[in-house]
């Protein structure tokens, strides 16, 4: 047996999962032995039927973002087709399907495809932190993985059913897993602390410490199943070692200069393994293990390995072979026979064989614990009601429902009393499960899931400010809400997001969970800030004190029908309140306390609805309401005149954020905080083909402009239709430097910057009254418009400047010196804060909309900033000289923090949130009906009307114009003039040259 000491590690790169595969036909004679080595290379010498093809290697590289097939005989290589692969670490196959499986921790998830690239599936994507080992158990149709961040070992079916972790205490940082199914043991490394090698049943039962020993990084790891032995190699001791399998008579092979071992594998002749440093796979003959040869070079960062080979025979048995062993999910052998196992969460039946969920009892208390260390989180349950507490003697026994560990988290839960269903949010893995009405601080939204049909809808989204606790009351047909951003408030809606009313506002400082007493139609809700439970009506009056008690932390509460109970955040108890006294279960400290639930019919009382019957006639989502129904449609339809029916919008998509590019406009999902941080993964091009500069939408219009550059260096400003067959029309061509473009897309116009004239120009959406708004400015640059005050805003080298939407009232916003290139610029309508990008000082500022409290959010050198937008409390900028998108976000306490870089393939230029409401539509023109106005107007300040062009003159009739409108020709200066006569009805149109006109 291996000898215990104390174990000090020696941190390497995160690389891991070399697995070699060996299947050898011998091995029914004895003659060949199969071997999973050090972290990566797994080697299995099971024979299986393969397909007739010549022997090879599967290698994992990190650097290449492949796994690369590599003939043994003469070392040529092809990579497999896998699709995209982003970080690849562990790698596995299974000859009798043709399958390859891998670890990406890159994307945290497991996957597996044929190796012609077909039949590409995600299997396990939930839970997967850093996958550093893999390995199948073909006898019992299993695989088993270690994950390195998670700290913990798991097993599921091999088409990724019914995930089990199996080990999660006591756990360092693991490394590679092995299995031997026949004996019912399963082997992994450990480099942490305690590094070690460890040896359990499949099952996680009967743990053992076979190897223990100092300053040590033992990584990869491979069994030879007819000599019975383990083989591991040490990234900290450059070594190669054996023991038997329970951990006696060990063995030193061979030392390699290089360090950095990873990957392990073995066949009857020789060992193949992998180091960081060597950018080939090395071959070690088991005969003379100091002698070693380079196969297949060129792999800058080898992870995985893995070893098939064509002389195979059958697969040995295990208890599991056969039926699956007679389990319903997992079959796990174990020596001398199996053990029949469940997914997470759910519980081994009274048979022995079957699975169900665990569920709760009726009445009882359901509550989120969160470790302190947030390892875990865990839905607990209490059975009785709030006279059952008091009643007790003191006991609670506490039943855990479901437990997840990181990435996964659970924030929030609820339930289907009727259908016994249990729903939760899980943050890390942002998903709702089944159906919900639910508040989202990110991105300051409220949604709502029908998991009937799992249509997902977002109902409100304007004027919401980190949105906490919410609430339904079904029979009124109310949604209520509450928001934690610079004005706390409590809002009521309908069940569809309409009819939106303040119910509290004064006196609130973090209001977060909420309940409702059907029976009196009360409104209760905990303020965090505070430590009070207050109440009042629906509609926001007879406000009354509940609770209080300084130095609590209330996260959430509910109501029994005889007590609310309080949800402790800081102290992990409940406080059952009938707001003469209180008793108290828990206070134990060693978790936090979320979310917490009343379960029992009583809290749903059931009523018949017009949504119950044939989704009230809804073609997508019926909705209750105060007084009757409403229907809501998916995105990229609309509800028809019938109130009823859905149809097709017509618009390519809906929400987007869209980046300029050196080939296009590239298009990603509108929900940045999870954008991948390499971007290149999940876009697609809503123009391909060309340089774009700069882009600007209309949403109302459905309509995409963007400046394009042709070969010539010549600049075009081009307008996309988003509706029909995406009509593409050539709004202004002009080698005067395009830059930049703004829409008011109140107004209908156009506004966009000439670097080399100086100029800003304006005119329809169409192209249409082109004129120079403002000139003799210093190479101006970037240009955003602010419809609601007006304004726009405008930088140039040494200054960022405004004037009125009409070129009047000029001035300068943000003074610079002449070192400073502040370029694009946008304004963050909801908070009136003007954001921009400096190229020369590598800077990102902002400040209000004149001028004051300017604040550097981030600086860096050897960047190239270029375009800037925001989106509710996120700011995203790009940088060309890098490649990558940047962004940061004002987070709860008003501090700006930098989130996230997303890597592009291609240089960024300039960058939109394409979002419905980020064009809000505002009233603009108080004084006046402007339905009367010919052609266009521009917004003055202080509500002053005006219909006409700069240098036109506003008839009488505040409506028609006398205007001169210029046109340049190549041989003179045309002008179209309106003489408006006296009795201001008829017009008479003169004109000069008009040959050659350019428009």
């Amino acid at each position: 047996m291996g000898t215990s000491k104390h174990c000090h590690t020696i941190r390497v790169p995160p690389k891991r999962g070399i697995h070699i595969y060996l299947n050898i036909s011998d091995i029914m004679h004895g003659k060949v032995r199969h071997l999973l080595l050090p972290i990566g290379i797994l080697v299995l010498l099971w024979g299986v039927p393969v397909m007739s093809t010549a022997d090879f290697l599967l290698v994992a590289d990190d650097n290449l973002g492949s796994i690369t097939q590599v003939n043994m005989a003469d070392g040529t290589k092809r990579p497999l087709p896998l699709g995209p692969v982003t970080h690849p670490q562990a790698v596995s196959y299974d000859p009798r399907s043709d399958h390859v499986y891998w670890t990406d921790y890159w994307d945290e998830v497991i996957l597996r495809a044929h190796r012609n690239g077909s039949g590409r599936e995600t299997l396990v994507d939930s839970g997967v932190i850093t996958a550093d080992g893999l390995t199948l158990d073909l006898p019992g149709g299993n695989m088993f993985w270690t994950d390195r961040h998670a700290e913990t070992v798991s097993v599921a079916r091999l088409d990724g059913r019914y995930v089990r972790t199996l080990v999660s205490q006591d756990v360092g940082t693991l490394g590679d897993i092995v299995v031997d199914p026949a004996n019912g043991y399963m082997f992994w490394t450990d480099w942490g602390v305690n590094c070690r090698i460890e040896r359990a049943a499949m099952d996680g039962t009967g743990r053992v410490v076979l190897i223990s020993y100092i300053f040590g990084t033992p990584r990869g790891l491979a069994i030879d199943y007819i000599e019975q032995r383990i083989y591991w190699s040490d990234a900290a001791y450059r070594t190669i070692q054996s023991v038997d399998l329970s951990g006696q008579n060990q063995i030193h092979l061979t030392m390699f200069r290089q360090a950095g071992f990873f990957g392990l594998a073995l066949d009857n002749l020789n060992m193949y393994w992998t180091s960081w440093n060597v950018p080939y796979v090395v071959v070690t003959p088991k005969s003379s293990p100091n002698r070693h040869h380079a196969l297949a070079s060129g792999f800058p960062s080898p992870n995985g390995i893995y070893v098939n080979r064509t002389d195979a025979g059958a697969i040995p048995s295990s208890a599991c072979s056969l039926s699956n062993g007679g389990c319903r999910e997992l079959c796990l052998a174990r020596p001398g026979g199996r053990t029949c196992a469940c997914r997470n969460s759910w519980a081994l039946q009274n048979d022995s064989a079957s699975c169900s969920p665990i569920v709760p009892v009726s009445p009882s208390f359901l509550w989120i614990d969160r470790e302190r260390t947030f390892d875990t989180s865990s839905v607990v349950m209490l059975a009785g009601d709030s006279s059952t507490v008091r009643g007790s003697p003191g006991s609670f026994p506490i039943t855990t429902l479901l437990t997840v560990k990181p990435p996964s988290y659970i924030d929030a839960i609820d339930y289907d009393f009727r259908q016994n269903l249990l729903f939760w949010v899980n943050p890390g893995q942002k998903k709702i499960y089944m159906n919900l009405y639910y508040t989202d601080g990110v991105y300051n939204w409220i949604g709502m899931v029908n998991y009937n049909t799992s249509h997902h809808h977002v109902i409100i989204q304007a004027q919401l400010d980190r949105p906490r606790g919410t609430v339904v009351h079904p029979i009124r047909g109310f949604l209520f809400w509450n928001d934690w951003g610079e004005e706390p408030k409590i809002e009521r809606a309908t069940l569809s997001g309409q009819n939106r009313t303040v119910v509290v506002k004064e006196n609130l400082q973090r209001p977060s969970g909420m309940v409702i007493d059907y029976a009196n139609d009360r409104l209760f809700w905990a303020d965090t800030g505070l430590d009070v439970i207050e109440s009042c009506d629906l509609d926001g009056s007879n406000r009354r004190l509940f609770y209080a008690l300084p130095g609590t932390l209330f996260y959430d509460i509910t109501f029994d029908g005889r007590e609310i109970v309080i949800a402790d955040w800081y102290h992990d108890r409940l406080i059952f309140a009938n707001g003469t006294d209180e008793v108290t279960v828990g206070d134990s400290q060693a978790a936090y306390i979320f979310g917490v639930e009343f379960y029992d019919e009583s809290r749903q009382p059931w009523i018949q609805s017009e949504c119950q019957r044939n989704n009230g006639d809804c073609q997508h989502t019926c909705v209750g309401g105060p007084d009757q129904h409403t229907c809501l449609c998916l995105p990229g339809y609309d509800l028809d005149k019938d109130k009823h029916t859905c149809i097709e919008s017509g618009h390519s998509f809906s929400s987007a954020l869209l980046v300029a590019t050196d080939e296009g406009i590239m298009k990603f999902p509108h929900n940045i905080a999870d954008l991948h941080m390499m971007a290149d993964l999940n876009f697609t091009y809503a123009v391909q083909g060309d340089k774009v500069i700069a882009i600007d939408y209309d949403h109302a219009g459905k309509m995409l402009f963007y400046v394009q550059e042709g070969d010539s260096g010549m600049r075009s400003i081009r307008r996309l239709e988003l509706l029909g067959q995406n009509d593409l029309f050539n709004i202004h061509t002009s080698g005067g430097g395009i830059n930049s473009i703004a829409v008011d897309w109140v107004s209908s116009n156009l506004y966009w910057t000439e670097t080399l004239s100086g100029r800003i120009y304006v005119s329809r959406l169409d192209g249409s009254f082109r004129h120079v708004l403002i000139d003799n400015l210093n190479q101006p640059r970037g240009l955003a418009v602010h419809p609601p005050e007006r304004l726009l805003f405008w930088t140039e080298v040494g200054r960022i400047s405004r004037a009125s939407l009409a070129g009047t009232n000029r001035r300068t916003v943000v003074p610079y010196n002449m070192n400073s290139e502040p370029i694009g610029i946008a304004i963050d309508l909801e908070n009136d804060r003007l954001y921009w990008v400096d190229s020369l000082q590598g800077t990102m500022q902002s400040c209000n909309l004149t001028g004051g409290d300017v604040l550097v959010h981030w600086q860096a050198d050897h960047v190239g900033l270029y375009g800037v937008t925001t989106f509710k409390d996120y700011v995203l900028w790009t940088d060309n000289t890098n490649h990558v998108i940047r962004m940061g976000v004002n987070n709860a306490v008003g501090q700006f923090v930098t989130t996230r870089l997303t890597e592009l393939s291609t240089k960024p230029y300039g960058i939109r949130m394409y979002q419905k409401f980020q064009q809000m539509l505002y009233t603009v023109i108080t004084n006046t009906n402007n339905s009367n106005c010919y052609f266009t107007f521009y917004n003055r300040q202080n509500n002053a009307r005006a219909c006409c062009f700069i240098n036109q003159n506003l008839n009488t009739n505040a409506s028609t114009c006398n205007f001169i409108y210029s046109y340049y020709t190549n041989v003179s200066i045309c002008h179209f003039v309106y003489n408006h006569h006296d009795n201001a009805s008829t017009c008479h149109f003169i004109f000069n040259d008009y040959t050659n006109v350019i428009t």
